[in-house]
């Protein structure tokens, strides 16, 4: 057996010869995506399933959060003449509650993050184990992320602190340049188009930590070495996954909006809370469909690239 026999080939490096021209990558991208829809489409309901759990927690979740905030204000607005408006009774009425209402809806939005990585996890040990052949559940596939909880809940943490600071330092620049459009009287599309540059800025720097999760999942590597693997993954990868993550926000975002749309295209405005409970659940229902798309995606990604860090894996 010569040295070649023994470095593995995998579909992705047979692709990186032809990946340095526009066509070629067109290419990757067709063959990686067609991969990614055969395996979905194979395990539909499977991965569904698996994705099932972080949907029904993160929302209620916010929505918990959201409703406990208005019963605050409201309790706080009793007999305040103006109610909700702007004014200065309203606001005198609801001085102090910006560093509460700030922590509950973080509170809210964490927990949904921690539910979205748990079943990204789950959804990349179920990935591995179809590769490699090897028969799946969904009580293994979320075993196995309970047995390595340590790890995948600081990582994930972490995850939340990178994502927590790129967020707000959107919105520092969106105010920023929210003052300049107004002292130079400019386009409010010019406060827009510079927020989408910063927005990607954050997801692109985002994305080069977001393969550590199934790092220590799948090969129980220690969290500071998941990212470096991350990192030297997306160094080759980025656009790809950009390409995957700004997909996927566009598809969970039609998703959830659709069933409203239907409304506003036949002027259909006062439904019943239990119409509008309908139409969000039906929307849960597409973003239920759409959002494993991504995490097969990713979770492909890392098998068959992590290759190149360690042959023996």
């Amino acid at each position: 057996m010569n040295e070649d026999d023994l470095q593995p080939r995998t579909d992705l490096d047979e692709q990186t010869n032809i990946s340095s021209s526009i066509p070629g990558i067109f290419s990757r991208f067709y063959s990686q995506q067609k991969s990614i829809y055969a395996l979905y489409s194979k395990y539909k309901m499977f991965f569904m399933g698996l994705m099932a759990p972080a949907l029904v927690v993160g929302y209620v979740a916010i929505h918990l959060v959201e409703h406990q905030i208005q019963s605050i204000a409201q309790e706080r607005l009793r007999g305040v003449e103006g109610g909700f408006g702007y004014n200065h009774q309203s606001l005198e009425a609801l001085k102090g509650t910006l560093l509460p209402f700030i922590a509950l809806r973080i509170s809210g939005y964490l927990v949904c993050w921690l539910a979205f990585c748990f079943s990204f996890a789950a959804i990349s040990v179920a990935v591995h184990r179809t590769i490699n052949g090897l028969d799946i559940s969904i009580h293994e596939c979320f075993q196995q992320v309970r047995e390595n909880t340590a790890s995948w809940l600081l990582v994930s943490l972490i995850l939340a602190g990178i994502m927590g600071l790129g967020v707000a330092g959107e919105f520092g620049v969106g105010y920023m340049m929210a003052l300049v459009a107004f002292k130079l009287s400019l386009s409010i599309w010019f406060v827009h188009g510079m927020s989408a540059v910063v927005f990607v800025i954050v997801i692109t720097f985002f994305a080069r930590f977001i393969l550590a999760i199934p790092f220590v999942v799948l090969d129980g590597t220690r969290p500071g070495q998941a990212f470096y693997d991350s990192t030297l993954i997306m160094d080759e990868n980025l656009i790809w996954v950009m390409y995957l993550i700004l997909k996927s926000i566009v598809l969970v975002y039609i998703a959830q909006e659709f069933p409203f749309w239907i409304l506003r295209v036949f002027s259909i405005t006062n439904i019943d809370t239990w119409q509008w409970w309908t139409l969000w659940s039906i929307g849960m229902v597409g973003v239920l469909y759409v959002q494993p798309i991504l995490f097969i995606g990713l979770s492909q990604l890392q098998h068959d690239r992590k290759q190149m860090i360690n042959p023996l894996l």
